[in-house]
C-alpha cells in the first residue's frame, strides 16, 4: 500500500550543478543478481534537457 510521505529528496548529479526533485523511486535487488534503481526527477530550470 502506498502512503504520501512529507519527506522529500534531491538528486544532485556529480557533472551539474542543477539539483533535481525526486519525484519517485524503485529499487530492485536479488540474490547474485545486480541491482536496478529507477529514479523519476524534475527541474524547475528551463535550461535542463
Amino acid at each position: 500500500m502506498t502512503r504520501q510521505s512529507d519527506l522529500s529528496y534531491r538528486f544532485e548529479p556529480l557533472a551539474s550543478q542543477d539539483p533535481f526533485e525526486v519525484v519517485s523511486f524503485t529499487l530492485d535487488e536479488a540474490l547474485s543478481t545486480p541491482f536496478r534503481l529507477v529514479l523519476e526527477l524534475v527541474s524547475y530550470e528551463d535550461n535542463v534537457d
